[in-house]
């Protein structure tokens, strides 16, 4: 049986305070919480929560049907912020749940929606249609992606009963490239590199970062390192003359805590490379950054690339930015007839379809080269007439 209680001496001073309810919950337990300063509301209130349990225990109703009615109250940007919380709770890193959390947040409200509540696939996929005309498919498949992975997370909470969004496809990213980059050649690099070794120092100020000073033959290390190692900007940016080793079996390193994978990735590289970063390494500062790679690489590699009389592309086609060094990396491993799988594993790819669909540029001469170099059949030998 319910009951409530207030201190005697509250009650014999008069004082104006909550009462206290007990009740038994599903799981048979006596439960205990502060109800209203009105006796009969928090009786009442004890009443409905002890004949709520009983209906739980007696298989009446679902037991989540509580949590998700206490969810369905809270404040939509609560179950974000919960959400960003348990990814850096399994391991995520902290930029990684913040671009997916403010991925859902920007979904959400283009879809106005405002509580999970409102959660409806009708909404988002609007959303979405959306998105992909403003930016591209492959953005909107990021949003859709981030939603349908945090309406998981609620159901498996019990904030919401199921997903409403599951059933909803991705966009064809492939046919909707609205940024698409090219491979430099291997004339193009020589050009790069030899430009940028003869180039004057380059300033670059962003605000919020320091101020980066380079010199020509830093950007040509620089390019070096990304053509020989396919390493994102930020990877570069970690590597300290530690991060080399440069014996038998050559390797650049990067540590779990910057690789976009988040495993300790050592990259093989080739001894003529190594050779080639030998002399510099030597002349560096133990546990300092091997280079100033600043926050503006593109701006960084497009003055080498008109200096070098190299197009940077338009604004959607054939473009040229910092990251076309990883894209060219990748390219010129499948040109040299590098088996596939090799190639996917020296990008740290996910899957081969990622390598070859994205990463890889091949030029019509490429195609006809590759085509030209297979032995056709030979005719069988005519037998003779004679005898």
């Amino acid at each position: 049986m319910p009951g409530v209680w207030k201190r005697p001496s509250d009650r014999a001073r008069g004082k104006v305070g909550k009462w206290t309810i007990w009740w038994i919950d599903e799981h048979g337990k006596r439960k205990r919480k502060a109800a209203f300063t009105d006796k009969g509301k928090s009786l009442e209130l004890a009443h409905h929560l002890e004949a709520e349990a009983r209906r739980v225990r007696e298989g009446i109703v679902d037991p989540g049907d509580r949590s998700r009615r206490e969810a369905a109250l809270k404040p939509l940007e609560t179950h974000i912020v919960d959400y960003e919380s348990a990814l850096l709770a399994k391991g995520d890193k902290a930029k990684h749940a913040h671009d997916i959390a403010s991925a859902i947040r920007r979904l959400l409200a283009s879809a106005t929606v405002d509580s999970i509540a409102d959660l409806s696939s009708d909404r988002i996929q609007e959303a979405l249609g959306r998105l992909k005309t403003k930016r591209s498919a492959r953005t909107a498949n990021h949003a859709l992606g981030a939603v349908k992975a945090w309406s998981k997370w609620l159901v498996r909470g019990k904030r919401i009963k199921e997903s409403s969004v599951d059933h909803l496809t991705p966009y064809n990213a492939m046919a909707d490239r609205k940024y698409v980059r090219r491979a430099l050649t291997k004339p193009e690099l020589e050009r790069l590199l030899n430009a940028a070794a003869s180039g004057p120092d380059v300033k670059l100020s962003r605000k919020g970062y320091p101020l980066v000073v380079i010199s020509g033959p830093s950007r040509a290390m620089l390019y070096r390192l990304a053509m020989a190692t396919g390493f994102r900007a930020n990877e570069l940016r970690s590597l300290t003359p530690e991060s080399f080793d440069l014996g038998e079996q050559p390797t650049i390193t990067v540590q779990a805590t910057i690789s976009k994978r988040g495993q300790l990735d050592v990259q093989p590289i080739t001894k003529d490379m190594a050779e080639v970063f030998k002399p510099w390494l030597a002349t560096l500062e133990p546990g300092k950054p091997v280079l100033p790679v600043p926050e503006k690489t593109a701006k960084l590699l497009r003055f080498d690339l008109a200096a070098a009389g190299i197009p940077v592309g338009d604004a959607k086609k054939d473009i040229l930015d910092f990251h076309s060094l990883r894209h060219s990396y990748i390219t010129h491993l499948i040109m040299a007839g590098v088996n596939p799988k090799i190639v996917q594993t020296l990008a740290r790819h996910s899957t081969i379809t990622l390598t070859l669909d994205r990463y890889t540029h091949l030029e019509d001469g490429d195609t006809r080269a590759a085509l030209e170099g297979v032995d056709a059949p030979k005719p069988p030998a005519e037998k003779s007439d004679a005898g």
